[in-house]
């Protein structure tokens, strides 16, 4: 990559701070020279305009109170096994929490977490819709985007799998729970408010500011 005229990437400045200004610094190749690093995300689709009053999911989001929904997407290429499926099916009845599943439409108001596979698209359009995740990875590079959104940017809680990355029902019962409740899930939610308001800043302000204003909510 060294060798390149630019770096574009689907990212934002005040979301991975750290890696940038690695790159920046040259601590990625050192002795190299490093290319121009152009942060041109978030770049997402399902804007409100496109799927408002165009299924009936719609308007039962719009029956709910604000933040009070969770939502569930596992990519594309998700697979679960009908155990699993019963597990996540019994976690979510017994939480007593408000659902929907599969269908995008994190921008909604009433969306008030998100239960993920951690592919790197969800999670952009999470932040850039303020929405607090609950991290649960199922391949690729997964597991490594779990890790820097839960630990390092702090937007998501984790679900703790078993080693053939399995959840149980109660453990999904407690960590959803956790998170849409507003009082004990307030850090998280208040951090994603925050890189929300950052990636909405796409006139550019400076690292600094990046890193005073995601700070400003630990």
């Amino acid at each position: 990559m060294t060798k390149s005229a630019g770096l574009i990437i689907n990212s934002f400045e005040c979301l991975e701070y750290r890696a940038f200004q690695a790159i920046l610094d040259g601590q990625c190749a050192p002795g190299e020279s490093v290319p121009p690093v152009y942060c041109i995300g978030p770049v997402i689709g399902g804007q409100k305009g496109d799927w408002e009053h165009q299924h009936e999911c719609m308007s039962w989001l719009d029956s709910q109170p604000s933040g009070s929904v969770l939502f569930l997407s596992f990519g594309s290429l998700g697979v679960f096994s009908t155990k699993q499926l019963k597990e996540i099916a019994i976690g979510l009845d017994r939480s007593g929490v408000n659902f929907l599943w599969v269908v995008e439409v994190l921008n909604h108001d009433s969306v008030g977490g998100f239960v993920t596979h951690c592919g790197w698209n969800s999670i952009l359009e999470a932040v850039y819709a303020g929405v607090p995740m609950l991290a649960w990875p199922l391949y690729a590079e997964q597991k490594m985007n779990k890790a820097f959104i839960v630990d390092e940017v702090k937007v998501a809680f984790p679900v703790a799998q078993s080693e053939d990355g399995s959840v149980s029902a109660a453990e999904l019962e407690e960590q959803v729970t956790e998170l849409m409740n507003w009082e004990k899930g307030r850090a998280v939610r208040d951090r994603v408010i925050a890189m929300k308001a950052a990636a909405s800043m796409i006139d550019g302000g400076s690292n600094s500011s990046c890193t005073r204003q995601v700070d400003s909510v630990d």
